[in-house]
């Protein structure tokens, strides 16, 4: 059996120390996840990224970072940010992820009201969120199934109430054609 290595996170955090967490696979220098950006993107550009990898939104992310979203389109066509930004979204889908698991499998937690004040809680959870989960998962057991079996030799037959409905339909179809070509 292989050795297998596992890789931590090349970042520092806020404070200064190094980060102890595992790195994402494929990460070239190595990252966590919360530490996308490199030395050589500072400020606006690096908090942009940052707030782009923990929610996958462009819009939210600018908002936070304080630049207008054809700033941050603009900065795609640098191939550094633009490798980044694909790497952000990357995390972005994996918070996500974790987040629709959560809230299926854990559920959440919601206040109960009676009379204007809060009486206790209750756990919701997802069921939805749950299928949808499912379905990535195995995508072969969970997804819809729909099949028509049929072989058409050049006639098609239907039972005579449709073929009367058809017929009609077809009929006036072709009626307001030449009634529009005639006008």
């Amino acid at each position: 059996m292989a050795d297998t290595v596992t890789l931590t996170c090349e970042a520092t955090t806020k404070s200064g120390t190094p980060c102890d967490n595992r790195s994402k696979l494929g990460t070239d220098p190595p990252r966590c996840g919360r530490h996308l950006a490199t030395p050589s993107l500072t400020g606006k550009k690096a908090k942009a990224l940052e707030a782009y990898s923990l929610s996958g939104n462009v819009r939210m992310a600018t908002m936070i970072a304080g630049v207008n979203r054809r700033t941050w389109y603009r900065w795609t066509e640098e191939e550094e940010f633009a490798d980044l930004a694909g790497a952000a979204k990357i995390t972005a889908r994996d918070v996500l992820h974790q987040e629709a698991i959560r809230r299926a499998v854990e559920g959440v937690s919601e206040d109960v009201w009676y009379h204007g004040e809060i009486v206790g809680q209750v756990r919701r959870y997802s069921d939805r969120l749950l299928e949808f989960l499912m379905r990535g998962a195995d995508p072969d057991t969970y997804r819809d199934r729909h099949t028509i079996d049929a072989h058409v030799d050049g006639q098609i037959t239907l039972s005579p109430e449709k073929d009367k409905r058809l017929v009609e339909r077809m009929t006036a179809n072709l009626a307001a054609d030449a009634q529009a070509r005639r006008n």
